[in-house]
């Protein structure tokens, strides 16, 4: 199991990022959120580690898929599907966040040939119905994986509370193979 923790490693597979805010209020959004963890807590930040789930790698005849329960993808149409989780943060009014990460561990999952996302299209049949079908674009990122692994958003209300989104993509490119943090 994977996790985000600072500065200790936690299980097999973790990526600790430390995110600090200046915040008390957002320890209980934390706590709450499945696959987070509150580790400290003070008068201007907050320490929370977010687990990683253990992977399932899918392989198919359209690549390669790597799936972590809970996770969906942020990959677009025709790039590789990459998994990913945004974890919301509240924040007080008039608080600023900053996110600091590191990554304490990762796994080598190997060399993996990534599934493509497919996109959607209309198409007219000969009765001139109209239909989506499933097509494959090309790849917007031209093979490269562009996406951080932790990412941290604008400030936006939910309902009346502020909150920072911190965006979780924890596979990366590593040589010839992928590691998962």
């Amino acid at each position: 199991m994977n996790g985000v923790r600072a500065p200790a490693a936690c299980g097999r597979m973790s990526l600790a990022a430390a995110i600090v805010a200046a915040i008390v209020a957002a320890a209980a959004a934390v706590a709450h959120a499945s696959h987070a963890r509150l580790v400290r807590s003070g008068p201007s930040s907050l320490t929370f580690e977010i687990a990683v789930p253990e992977p399932i790698v899918a392989r198919g005849e359209q690549g390669d898929r790597v799936v972590l329960p809970g996770y969906g993808t942020f990959s677009p149409a025709g790039a590789p599907e990459l998994p990913g989780r945004t974890f919301n943060v509240a924040v007080p009014g008039g608080g600023v966040a900053r996110v600091s990460w590191t990554v304490s561990a990762s796994d080598d999952l190997g060399p993996l040939r990534l599934r493509r996302v497919p996109g959607e299209r209309f198409a007219r049949g000969a009765d001139g119905m109209a239909w989506s079908e499933p097509y494959l674009p090309p790849d917007p990122w031209n093979g490269e994986l562009p996406l951080e692994t932790v990412a941290v958003g604008e400030t936006a209300l939910m309902g009346r509370q502020p909150v920072v989104p911190v965006r979780v993509s924890p596979l990366s490119r590593a040589g010839e193979g992928y590691l998962l943090a």
